[in-house]
C-alpha cells in the first residue's frame, strides 16, 4: 500500500509544470457554464456565466454539455508574436478563456485541464481530464494536442490522437470533451 502510494505521488510531481524560478504558475480557473442554444437565451446566459464567474462557484446541475456544431472556415495567420492575443470563445458566446501567447511558444507550451496545479487553464468540470490538451505556437502557427484524455479533443469534428500536435488556425471549432469553442488569434 505504502509503495503505491509513493509511486503515484512521485508520477504526480513529474506531471507537473516546470515553471521558471520568475515565473510561477499562471493558471487560472474558468467555470464551464454551457447551456443548449435552444433553451437559453444569449443574454440570460451570459448573465448567468458573469455571476458564476465573480461568485467562484456553479451547480454542477446547471452544467449541460454544448449540443451545437458548425463548420468553420480556416483563416491563415500571416504572423503570429507573443504580443498578440488567442482565445477560446464558447459556441454560446458567454465564455471567454484566455491563452497566453507567450506561455503556448515556450516549452510545454499552454496546457489546459482540470487540476489547476498541473495546468495553466483549469476548466472545472468532471468530463475534463487532470491535463486534457495543450496549445503551442512554434514559429507563426499554432497546434493542439490531447494529453490521452478520457472524453477526448476534437479538432473541426476529427478526434485528435494522444500526443499528436496538429495545426490549429483561426476559426477552427475546438470541441474539449462536451464543449465546443471557437479558435481566435488576434
Amino acid at each position: 500500500g505504502g509503495v503505491g502510494l509513493c509511486i503515484a505521488l512521485l508520477a504526480l510531481f513529474k506531471l507537473k509544470p516546470a515553471y521558471s524560478k520568475n515565473e510561477g504558475p499562471v493558471g487560472y480557473g474558468a467555470y464551464i457554464s454551457a447551456t443548449r442554444a435552444s433553451s437559453t437565451s444569449t443574454s440570460a446566459h451570459a448573465s448567468r456565466t458573469a455571476n458564476e464567474t465573480t461568485s467562484g462557484t456553479a451547480s454542477s446541475a446547471s452544467k449541460q454539455p454544448e449540443r451545437q456544431s458548425s463548420p468553420f472556415h480556416s483563416a491563415n495567420i500571416a504572423s503570429v508574436s507573443p504580443a498578440s492575443s488567442c482565445y477560446l470563445q464558447s459556441l454560446a458566446g458567454g465564455q471567454k478563456l484566455d491563452i497566453s501567447v507567450a506561455t503556448a511558444a515556450k516549452g510545454e507550451g499552454f496546457v489546459i485541464g482540470r487540476a489547476l496545479e498541473l495546468v495553466h487553464l483549469q476548466l472545472r468540470d468532471e468530463r475534463i481530464s487532470r491535463r486534457h490538451l495543450r496549445i503551442k505556437l512554434k514559429g507563426s502557427s499554432f497546434t493542439v494536442e490531447d494529453l490521452n484524455s478520457t472524453h477526448g479533443t476534437l479538432l473541426d469534428g476529427e478526434r485528435l490522437h494522444a500526443f499528436t500536435p496538429a495545426p490549429i488556425r483561426h476559426g477552427q471549432l475546438l470541441r474539449i470533451a462536451d464543449f465546443s469553442y471557437v479558435f481566435k488569434v488576434n
